[in-house]
């Protein structure tokens, strides 16, 4: 996958994320989808699912007007933010 490719799903990722959306998120993950969290690593689309479902009840209207991205990157198909 090309940056662009994943610049592209990154882009619907956070649209998804944005609206809460789970099933939404969840199409742009596969079995083989790492997320690397400072606490915690999820693999594939159970664990990618749950992590989801747990943090998306906090995704409130206030919330998403206080969310700032520090920094965002990406190289081939991995996308790193903070």
């Amino acid at each position: 996958m090309s940056s662009a490719d994943t610049e592209a799903v990154f882009g619907h990722h956070m649209q998804m994320f944005g609206i809460t959306d789970l099933d939404g998120i969840i199409s742009d993950y596969t079995e083989d989808s790492v997320i690397m969290l400072q606490d915690q690593t999820c693999r594939g689309l159970a664990e990618i699912r749950a992590l989801f479902e747990g943090m998306f009840p906090m995704v409130t209207p206030k919330f998403m007007a206080a969310f700032k991205m520090i920094k965002q990157e990406v190289v081939g198909d991995v996308a790193f933010t903070a």
